[in-house]
């Protein structure tokens, strides 16, 4: 029942001593006097900062709750704590006593008679249930609260879409979802569609920087689109935050890799000099080792140029010169190379390291839209005396053969000259 004329008084002027404990005690400070015009409430807890709320209206940061008997002519007093992730159904009820004394209001002389000996009662509640009644015979009382972590009730989430296309060859992106190795996923060559909640985060960045890289990543949201380049040896990374309907695409180009050098060589089985008759049909025979890199053969005889690729398998191969070379009686200087002239820049070459990618961390620059959580403005004002809170290679020459002949079959001379060999060179 609402009570004319009455008089809220609120303040928190630093009454901060009180006993700690559980919930629903009053302790007393001052106990030789039973009746006040005013009574001071001191909130404690088991977290050490709350707010505490009367009547219903918040009191941000306040401890100390002052009530007058003028006060209780407009209805009873509750008086819970609030703090954010936690819980408390207890609170106290502060109000006359109901058989006590008749209070009299005098409206021509704008007085209030029988304040002075009506009793106060002090009701603590858990939830609706009433749990101890007190009279109160001390001004100063403690009013002890427990809070419990509030559990976390699932909401209905927004959603947005996430559209990723990729071209290139394989599976060269590589998404991560909140920052989770589990969670990581690869997208496939072409259009792909995600959906997930606000607030995901979505790290992109190549699958395998030895094998492939990102050379442009497109971002669009609903009203922008950003291009981003990698420069040359880069492969771009990016992290998007789902806030918006996203569309991305992500060109890709695989990497050179790392090339072994070509060092053909060979080395004749027989080294010692021969004669040949040059009226014989079957041409000069010549067998070699080489190694794993000799496609083909050149051998120079005069001004003849002949090139064998058709060579056997294996570690042994040998070559025919045809007679029709030797057409006069005479020496002849034979020269052999391990490898075609006329494709020499495939079968000789030094060898050729991969190139090293750097991975380069971009984001886009246009504005993203963001929800702004304004603070309620509080309905009751801090007390300004209030206390504050503590917060606390190999190329060029090969193998050089020389075979001398002569139309008496003596001979004269025969050498051999070899490259270096390779790391698989003949034994």
């Amino acid at each position: 029942m609402i009570r004319p004329e009455a008089i809220l008084q609120i303040d928190s002027s630093g009454i901060t001593n009180g006993g700690g404990g559980g919930g629903g005690s009053v302790s007393s400070s001052q106990p030789n006097q039973t009746s006040y015009d005013t009574y001071i409430f001191s909130l404690t807890s088991n977290e050490k900062n709350f707010d505490a709320i009367v009547n219903n209206e918040t009191l941000y940061n306040t401890k100390s709750i002052r009530v007058s008997k003028q006060t209780l002519l407009n209805g009873p007093v509750v008086i819970k704590i609030n703090k954010s992730g936690y819980a408390s159904n207890e609170y106290y009820e502060i109000d006359f006593e109901s058989t006590n004394s008749t209070i009299i209001k005098n409206t021509l002389l704008n007085q209030t008679f029988g304040l002075s000996t009506k009793n106060v009662v002090l009701n603590y509640y858990v939830g609706d249930s009433l749990q101890t009644t007190s009279i109160l015979n001390q001004q100063i009382s403690t009013l002890n609260f427990k809070l419990n972590k509030a559990s976390i009730i699932p909401t209905e989430t927004e959603e947005y879409r996430l559209s990723v296309s990729v071209s290139g060859v394989g599976a060269p992106v590589s998404i991560l979802k909140n920052g989770i190795k589990s969670a990581e996923f690869f997208p496939t060559i072409g259009s792909n569609l995600y959906s997930d909640v606000r607030g995901t985060t979505y790290k992109i960045s190549s699958s395998d920087s030895t094998k492939f890289r990102i050379t442009q990543i497109s971002v669009s949201n609903e009203s922008t689109t950003e291009v981003l380049t990698a420069k040359d040896s880069e492969s771009l990374q990016t992290t998007i935050t789902l806030n918006n309907p996203y569309q991305i695409s992500i060109v890709t180009e695989e990497v050179r890799q790392a090339e072994v050098g070509l060092n053909p060589q060979i080395k004749l089985l027989k080294s010692d000099v021969r004669t040949y008759n040059i009226n014989s049909k079957l041409g000069v025979p010549i067998a070699f080792e080489k190694n794993a890199a000799v496609k083909a053969v050149t051998v120079i005889v005069g001004d003849d140029i002949l090139e064998f690729d058709e060579l056997d398998a294996g570690d042994i191969a040998g070559i025919t010169i045809p007679h029709n070379v030797f057409k006069n009686i005479g020496k002849y200087g034979v020269k052999m190379y391990p490898f075609s002239l006329k494709d020499y820049e495939n079968q000789v070459r030094p060898p050729k390291p991969a190139p090293i990618i750097t991975p380069k961390e971009v984001q886009p620059k246009f504005e993203v839209s963001e929800e702004v959580v304004v603070a309620p403005t509080p309905k009751v004002q801090i007390n300004p005396y209030s206390q504050p809170l503590e917060y606390s290679s190999g190329g060029g020459s090969g193998v050089k053969s020389v075979l001398i002949l002569d139309n008496s079959g003596d001979v004269r001379n025969t050498s051999f000259v070899n490259t270096p060999k390779p790391r698989e060179a003949i034994k």
